[in-house]
């Protein structure tokens, strides 16, 4: 995968046990092992996801941040689609209003 600038991982706490698998195969430098849990400089990183593959335990993810612009996109498309499904419910319910449902 392409490493882009809207990329990002997270390391998943619970799940880590600091094993330095990901902060050896790391180019940038970007891990660093604190507590005895990996901790990623995000500054540092550049979403590569080499990490994400030679974790052991799977504790690390990959995700893209949710910018402004785009939560107001997704918005949008949800008030378009709860909409037409309004309007889907509104065209069964005139078909159905004559159809008495007891069987009489």
């Amino acid at each position: 995968m392409t490493a882009t600038t809207t990329t990002k991982v997270y390391i998943d706490k619970s799940a880590c046990v600091g094993c330095g698998m990901c902060q050896r195969v790391c180019p940038t430098g970007a891990i660093t092992i604190r507590s005895g849990l990996a901790d990623i400089d995000e500054k540092k990183c550049i979403g590569c996801g080499r990490c994400i593959e030679a974790c052991p335990r799977r504790s690390i993810h990959r995700y893209s941040p949710v910018t402004h612009e785009n939560l107001e996109n997704m918005v949008d498309s949800l008030k378009k689609n709860a909409d037409s499904l309004m309007e889907r419910i509104e065209k069964l319910k005139k078909k159905t209003q004559g159809i008495n449902c007891d069987g009489a």
